[in-house]
């Protein structure tokens, strides 16, 4: 078994599951989702306008300032954009 992941890896199998996570946008979209939550309830929560959640979940902008109280919020944990492949 050992040998069957060691593999996988080199062959980028593993890899390319790891790079197909998806989109921070859809991430957070569906854990606000999952806890019955409107983008404006999300948005009065952090004290931001509505328009920046939306942004946030059409891939359109990054949380940065406000991503440790989003995470916490929605208990998720959000991947730094470096970390992040298209």
């Amino acid at each position: 078994m050992l040998r069957e992941i060691a593999c996988a890896f080199m062959c980028g199998c593993v890899m390319s599951r790891v790079m197909a996570a998806e989109p921070i946008g859809i991430l957070i979209q569906r854990a606000r989702q999952r806890k019955h939550l409107t983008q404006a309830q999300v948005a009065e929560a952090l004290g931001v306008d509505r328009a920046a959640v939306s942004r946030w979940e059409s891939g359109e902008h990054f949380p940065a300032r406000n991503a440790g109280a989003l995470e916490e919020l929605l208990e998720i944990t959000i991947p730094a954009p470096e970390q992040v492949t298209a």
